[in-house]
């Protein structure tokens, strides 16, 4: 025991806790075997504390159930023959032993969705057992912290069970869902605990019946959808935390049963001054206290959940909204455990795991786009857990087996950024110098910086390349609109002032970029809308010669073709005297050269007057007939 403490703490000290269960599953001594299960339980119960005097029972009891409640995770196999066991001991348990409970037997559920085994192994009984998952589900999800995650999980120990008892338990608790969603909420707090409880179990089951289409019934949504609306509609003008809870359950309800529209428009709905600052709550005697409306957050964390599990589908208006929430959300005045809510929805959204349903290009576009928001964070801290979330999807798109997702994720958040509400006013303004778009871009480059610093002029080529093949391409969804081009242009700047020595290298980046690897989804070719004037050629030259020279070509016709050919040989010297320097060729490109290229000289105002007067004299000199 002493030696797994020392280990604990050097892998703190290093800051190696990740490797933790790596190491302990090296270790032979944390293999668990059934038999040593056993022993846990029977210690849990009580069976064997008055054999062991070294410790008080309470701390004997507390250190078996963390034990548990640790090891069901990881080895959930050797818990599975004392499923039935553990559902027994549902009754009269206490809010922690619940808890570990649910957590185990949810465990246990999702190794039998793995890899399946026979149910009757399980010795699971379903005599009552819908009563008891209810009454864990109340004394476990007495908070509203915690009432989500546990309805999950008994929605989760319903797979444990065969399809037809799975059906006649999942009716029944829904059953039991529909007789408390319609009660009194501002009756009294057991009402409103109930109908929160009911809005969030019916979320659960729902979800898992939405997934797992060939394990759980089929069940209809719309009936619950209409009920999470008629919840949310009605304002929390009283300042309830009560009513609060209940409108997380039901945003949680909405993200599930309703669609993309039903999301954006109803959920995600733009911010009221109520919803995004502070209010004052009166108490009376007790004075005033600053009160937050929890729903905003909850439901930016209910829809990014919804997004990765597929229920819901990712879209332009989806992903603005919660940008604006976002924005809303990290305030000065707000308080800093909604940016954190935020920051661990983000990073459960990054992570690959086998429940994502979402498509690695729109889980890309998603982890590009909203971590740069954090930019306005007024706290460094949250600044910097977003933009090290922001540098590991970059370098995975930079290092990835596809070379153009590096360029769709800077496409993507070019088309991003021309939809954000700051940018937006920006742009309305009559004169704008763009600091807040300016903000959230160089968030941006910096991050595409520090995702790979040896090649950091390259990530830094892509997206100039990307913002300079913007210009070809249009807003698919508004075409007539140049928010798009406005916003890479932002992105050009702030990279080119961010890294000026790209100057010298512009050409040579912009070289070869192509109209195409573009996001089909967010951009459309551009159609032109006139043709543009052709630049005066030879014949348009001719025509215009003095009428003698035309008449003169019936006679003389070699004379007329030698004074085409001295016209266009005066066009191309005033075109090369006139035209606009280059710049120098870079470094890079001398040394892969071998040798010094040619610097052309830029020269100045009054050689440049003189070469212009050089060529028109030449002009009138070819237009000048001769005589005989």
């Amino acid at each position: 025991g002493d030696s797994l403490q020392e280990l604990d703490r050097l892998l703190r000290v290093h800051r190696l806790s990740e490797l933790a269960p790596l190491v302990r599953r090296a270790l032979l001594s944390t293999w668990l075997l059934p038999d040593q299960v056993a022993q846990l339980l029977d210690i849990w119960k009580g069976g064997t504390i008055e054999v062991l005097e070294e410790a008080p029972c309470s701390e004997l009891v507390a250190a078996a159930r963390t034990t548990i409640s640790s090891l069901s995770k990881t080895f959930p196999g050797a818990f599975m023959p004392f499923a039935g066991e553990l559902a027994k001991q549902l009754p009269d348990s206490s809010a922690e032993d619940a808890k570990v409970i649910l957590q185990t037997l949810a465990a246990i559920a999702k190794r039998v969705l793995q890899k399946p085994v026979d149910e009757n192994s399980l010795q699971l009984s379903t005599e009552g057992l819908s009563q008891m998952l209810l009454d864990a589900l109340a004394v476990a999800g007495d908070v509203r912290s915690s009432r989500a995650s546990m309805s999950r999980k008994v929605a989760k120990i319903l797979l444990l069970l065969p399809s037809a008892e799975r059906s006649t338990v999942c009716m029944d608790l829904l059953r039991w869902a529909e007789e408390n969603v319609a009660g009194d909420i501002a009756a009294d707090e057991a009402s409103a605990n109930a109908a929160a409880m009911a809005l969030q179990l019916a979320a659960a089951l729902l979800e898992w019946s939405k997934r797992h289409l060939e394990d759980f019934p089929q069940l209809e949504p719309q009936n619950w959808l209409k009920e999470a609306k008629k919840v949310l509609a009605s304002p929390n003008s009283q300042r309830d935390d009560r009513r609060s809870d209940v409108q997380c359950a039901a945003a949680d309800l909405l993200a599930v049963t309703g669609s993309t529209d039903d999301v954006t428009d109803v959920l995600l709905a733009p911010s009221t001054v109520s919803e995004s600052l502070a209010l004052t709550n009166s108490a009376g005697e007790d004075g005033a206290w600053a009160w937050f409306d929890p729903l905003p957050v909850h439901a930016c964390c209910a829809s990014l959940r919804a997004l990765r599990l597929g229920c819901v589908q990712l879209s332009t208006k989806l992903l603005a909204n919660l940008a604006g929430r976002f924005a809303a959300s990290m305030a000065c005045d707000r308080p800093t455990i909604d940016a954190e809510n935020l920051l661990e929805s983000l990073l459960t959204m990054k992570r690959s795991s086998i429940a994502s349903q979402l498509k690695p290009a729109e889980r890309l576009r998603v982890c590009t786009a909203l971590p740069t928001v954090f930019a306005l964070a007024p706290l460094k801290k949250h600044r910097d857990t977003a933009q090290r979330m922001l540098q590991g999807s970059l370098k995975a798109a930079w290092q990835g087996s596809q070379l153009e997702l590096l360029d769709f994720a800077v496409a993507c958040f070019v088309h991003f950024l021309s939809r954000l509400d700051i940018f937006k006013k920006e742009v309305s303004a009559r004169v704008s110098a763009f600091p807040e778009s300016s903000k959230v871009a160089a968030f941006f480059c910096e991050a595409l910086l520090r995702s790979d610093a040896p090649h950091s002029a390259e990530l830094l080529g892509v997206a100039l390349r990307v913002c300079d093949r913007v210009r070809y391409f249009v807003d698919r969804e508004d075409p007539s609109s140049d928010a798009v081009h406005r916003a890479g242009s932002v992105l050009r700047y702030v990279a080119e002032k961010r890294c000026p020595e790209l100057g010298l290298q512009g050409a040579a980046l912009l070289h070869g970029a192509a109209r195409g690897s573009m996001p089909a989804q967010l951009f459309a070719i551009r159609q032109p809308t006139g043709a543009a004037p052709a630049l005066p050629d030879a014949t348009m030259q001719d025509a215009r010669l003095p009428e003698k020279v035309l008449k003169d070509a019936s006679v003389e016709p070699h004379k007329v073709k030698e004074a085409a050919g001295t016209n266009r040989a005066v066009q191309a010297h005033a075109a090369q005297a006139l035209a606009t320097p280059q710049r120098r060729p870079s470094l890079l490109k001398r040394r892969s050269d071998g040798e010094s290229p040619e610097v052309p000289s830029t020269g100045s105002k009054g050689s440049v007057t003189a070469a212009a007067a050089e060529v028109e004299a030449s002009l009138l000199r070819a237009k000048k007939p001769k005589t005989a």
